[in-house]
């Protein structure tokens, strides 16, 4: 009988095991079953290989590139998907908000103010003319 080697290899979701048996059987392993770890009981699907596979070190190249390959796979983290980041959101943008109704409250109270002091010059150069 050859030797073998042996990998336990996470799933994670059910739903993903038929993928994960079906990537791993493409470089040769061949799956025996499923084995759960720990206390959460992750699901990990349990694979051998024989060590005189044919083309094994190529395939063991390929399987090496491969994952190589799967860790540089970046995930995008929409902002609000944690509760930190919907804290951080808020107190960002609230004060914001604040700064905005208090930059445009100041806006309304400088208009008013400078349209009674052109009605007050207004009057005044009237008032000047009329004395000539």
């Amino acid at each position: 009988m050859p030797p073998i080697e042996k990998k336990s290899v996470y799933v994670g979701l059910a739903s993903k095991k038929y993928s994960v048996i079906q990537r791993y059987e493409t470089f040769g392993w061949k799956y025996v079953g499923d084995s759960s770890w720990g206390r959460s009981g992750s699901l990990h699907a349990d694979f051998e290989r024989d060590f005189e596979i044919k083309n094994r070190n190529r395939l063991l190249d390929l399987e090496r590139r491969y994952e190589q390959c799967s860790g540089k796979i970046k995930v995008y983290t929409p902002i609000t998907e944690t509760p930190e980041n919907f804290l951080l959101i808020f107190a960002l943008i609230f004060p914001f908000f604040i700064w905005l109704a208090y930059k445009h409250n100041q806006k309304k109270t400088i208009i008013a103010n400078n349209q009674k002091v052109f009605k007050e010059r207004e009057d005044i150069l009237n008032e000047a003319k009329t004395l000539l």
